[in-house]
This record gives C-alpha cells, structure tokens and sequence, in this order.
C-alpha cells in the first residue's frame, strides 16, 4: 500500500500538514489504517493510522534504525506498547490521543521517540504569541529602547 499523504485541507494547521508528512518521508514501510482495534505491527509496516485502539509493535531485537510512524486520525485514543520485555523511551507504553503522532525507532534492543506531534488549538497559538508580543515589549521597555507609554495595550488585545 502506498503511503497516504495528508493534504492541506484536511487540516487546519499548515504547519501540523508539513510536520506529519516529513514523517511519513522519513519511514520505509507499508501503511496501515484500520478504523480501531488491535494492530500488531509487522516488520514491513512504517505506518500505522489508527482512530482508536492498541498499537503492539514488532521487536527492536535485530531491527536497529527501523523507523515507525503512528498517528491518530481521529478524536480517539490509541495505547501502544512494544512486545512483552521492550520498551519504548523506557516506558512499557505510550498513549496517545485526538491527532498525536509519534516517530519511533529501534536501537536493535529497545524503541526510542524521535519525534512527536501534539496539535495546538488556534486559541493556544493566539494567547502564546500574545504572551510572547507582551514579553518583547516589556524586554524592549528595560532595554530603554521603547517607553512604557509607547506600548498600547489594545495591540495585545484578541481581535474577533
């Protein structure tokens, strides 16, 4: 099966679109998109898109610089764990939920997350960069490069 790329309009994050698809550049491999359920991943999988359930991956054992992809397409919740004695960044399991997505790969003996995307409501992006404009400003005022009376609040304010 070839590798399904997300498209722009599928979500609203541009930035979120660029990020998961360089992830899937990055891995080798079939993918897999059940709705939910049990998946256990196979040697030959690279990418796994799950609404909900579990993800069980293959061993890291012989499998060293093997990467793997696993998202979540919907609003679910998805476990995954590797086999019984492997763990994945020390843990036993990882749980994702509503669109996370992480890269993994093996070090031949164990699983390690080498990337990972948590999507970030417009709301957050707005009062960050908020905080970030007051921040600048207030750097700016002990810096003597601007006054405090050149700072007009209604710049910071959320426009509707």
């Amino acid at each position: 099966m070839a590798i399904r790329r997300i498209e722009p309009l599928m979500l609203n994050n541009k930035l979120a679109v660029v990020r998961i698809n360089n992830l899937i550049d990055r891995v080798d491999g079939d993918v897999s998109s059940p709705d939910s359920g049990i998946v256990d991943v196979g040697v030959s999988d690279g990418t796994i898109i799950l609404d909900s359930g579990t993800v069980i991956l293959h061993t890291a054992v012989g499998y060293g610089g093997k990467h793997i992809v696993v998202k979540v397409a919907e609003s679910g919740i998805v476990l995954v764990r590797g086999v019984v004695g492997e763990t994945i960044d020390g843990n036993e399991e990882i749980l994702l939920s509503s669109y996370q997505a992480i890269e993994m790969v093996s070090d031949g003996i164990n699983w390690w997350i080498m990337g990972s995307y948590i999507p970030i409501k417009d709301a957050e992006i707005i009062e960050l960069l908020q905080t970030l404009v007051r921040l600048n400003r207030i750097n700016n005022i002990h810096m003597g490069q601007v006054t405090d009376t050149e700072i007009d609040e209604g710049e910071l304010e959320d426009e509707d």
